[in-house]
């Protein structure tokens, strides 16, 4: 191929390969048909993909002369390793598919038909939009819902099933099939419970298709039935592509409120938690917290949470693990629980299985605010409750520092309480404090006390002698022996009254240790 040269206009612009059936657009331009027609069809455009123009008329005019002309070349060419581009297939017309929609309407031929129905959809893009334009989705729907899953007939309706699926229904031709008074949607819920292994897929592929663009009076009157069909496919799917389908399915419909309480009447919660401690697929995981934050909006969904034993641990432990998105999902799941659900066992929970200490990373990751702003509200909601226990995990712990703080200690501070995890972040950093200098045993007076706690002068060291960029009014912060520091108010309290996110507070204060040095009355 190298060694000779393809003529420019053999080659098609969409792929820069060599045409196999050249198709002329209205705007004068010639593209190889497959390529076209998945711009145009599939790609839903209705410009010219090379000069821009809109095409008023979407018909594709084959070009005989060109194609035999890259086929003469081919033949020229042989000796190269070139091979003859075969002679396209004559296309399918209207009548012929009409033809075919009859016999499958009868009992003797419908097989065949349909069959060959398959073979003509999966040939172009184009067979199938001329296909959906003679009427085909109402045919196989008729055959669909005409049939009963496990008799004779049921053959036929998974053939049909598969054709509906492969042939891209346009949204109009969704539509219809969502407003058929014939009872389509019905049909299907029936195979998603009753069908065989083969047609589920389909079904489940095609109802995911009208949810989306169903209306949602249509939605809000699903039957019970359906959600039984779903959570039950859930729980035996084994295709990856069913398994996201349905979850997308949950997605849509249980963003309206009479749905959720179907969704948990049909066990819905139960298996959304087993799925989420089996898989690690972070996408799969962060659909299953998207659909539960949904159902735990209503004290049904969080009941059934509450009633799972690895509920609230699977749930936390997905935090800042799956995604952004999935980390907020899981937090406004343990918001919802903390505001509704909460009593003294939930909470002891909560706290024994991490959930405290993990909305206190969640409050130094890089989350959005809202994140955050969730995280802060459910920690400073129950902190009478947890400042009592410890919520730094021991292997965090450096051998250092202790898990716990006295918050009765004499200075009578109120500590908030991801102030125990300050203690695990500062350990954490013992590698930049060592490289930066950092003297653990300076002594503060801080409002004329003496601080004498190592844990709680490593706090004050990391505060006054690390740069950072905060601008608070500080004096005589000179690195020697004994220092005060001397403050309108203190930054302690400051967090305990507002809530205010240490790594915010950490991460904005500016102290210069070379002014400290040199200037010790100097407000920096």
């Amino acid at each position: 191929m190298d060694e000779i040269n393809i003529p420019s206009y053999f080659l098609c612009p969409i792929s820069l390969e060599i045409m196999r059936d050249p198709v002329t657009l209205s705007t004068g331009i010639t593209y190889d048909r497959e390529n076209i027609e998945k711009w145009v069809f599939s790609g839903k455009n209705d410009t010219c993909p090379l000069t821009k123009q809109v095409l008023v008329d979407m018909e594709l005019i084959p070009n005989h002369t060109l194609r035999r002309l890259i086929q003469a070349w081919c033949t020229l060419n042989a000796s190269y390793g070139i091979e003859r581009i075969p002679t396209p297939k004559p296309l399918v017309d209207k009548a012929e598919i009409i033809k075919l929609m009859d016999n499958a309407m009868k009992s003797r031929s419908q097989m065949a038909s349909l069959c060959r129905l398959k073979e003509i959809v999966l040939e172009s893009d184009r067979n199938k939009r001329c296909m959906e334009a003679a009427g085909i989705v109402e045919c196989l729907a008729s055959i669909v819902t005409s049939s009963t899953p496990g008799m004779e007939n049921g053959v036929a309706s998974d053939e049909a099933l598969s054709i509906l699926y492969s042939l891209q229904i346009s949204v109009s031709g969704l539509k219809t099939l969502v407003g058929k008074s014939c009872g389509f949607l019905e049909s299907l819920v029936q195979i998603l419970c009753h069908g065989s292994y083969q047609s589920r897929p389909y079904a489940i592929l095609l109802l995911k298709m009208m949810f989306e663009v169903a209306d949602p009076i249509r939605l809000t009157s699903l039957k019970p039935e359906l959600f039984v069909g779903v959570v039950n496919a859930l729980r035996d799917q084994n295709s990856h592509q069913a398994h996201k389908a349905l979850l997308q399915i949950l997605i849509e419909i249980c963003s309206w409120g009479r749905n959720r309480i179907k969704a948990v009447e049909a066990g819905a919660v139960l298996v959304l938690i087993e799925l989420l401690l089996e898989t690690n697929d972070k996408k799969g995981s962060e659909m299953i917290l998207i659909v539960l934050d949904q159902l735990c909006a209503c004290a049904e969904g969080r009941a059934q949470l509450l009633n799972h034993g690895a509920g609230i641990a699977i749930v936390s432990k997905k935090i800042l693990r799956v995604s952004q998105v999935g980390s907020e999902r899981a937090i406004r799941i343990l918001s919802s629980i903390s505001k509704c659900s909460s009593n003294s066992s939930v909470l002891q929970e909560m706290l024994q299985v991490g959930v405290a200490s993990k909305l206190c990373l969640v409050l130094q990751a890089e989350c959005t605010m809202k994140t955050k702003a969730k995280a802060r509200e459910i920690l400073t909601s129950h902190s009478r409750v947890w400042k009592k226990g410890t919520c730094i995990p021991p292997h965090l712990l450096t051998s250092g520092l202790k898990p716990t703080i006295s918050v009765q200690s004499e200075w009578h501070f109120k500590f908030p309480p991801i102030f125990h995890p300050i203690t695990c972040f500062l350990s954490l950093e013992e590698r930049e404090k060592s490289e930066r200098g950092v003297d653990e045993s300076i002594f503060f007076e801080y409002f004329n006390r003496s601080v004498t706690s190592d844990l709680d002068q490593g706090f004050l060291c990391y505060l006054s002698q690390l740069d950072f960029r905060l601008m608070i009014p500080l004096r005589n912060l000179a690195k020697d022996s004994r220092s005060q520091v001397m403050r309108k108010e203190s930054l302690i309290d400051i967090v305990a009254r507002e809530g205010t996110e240490f790594k915010i507070v950490l991460g904005e204060l500016k102290i210069s240790r070379f002014k400290r040095a040199n200037s010790r009355s100097e407000k920096v």
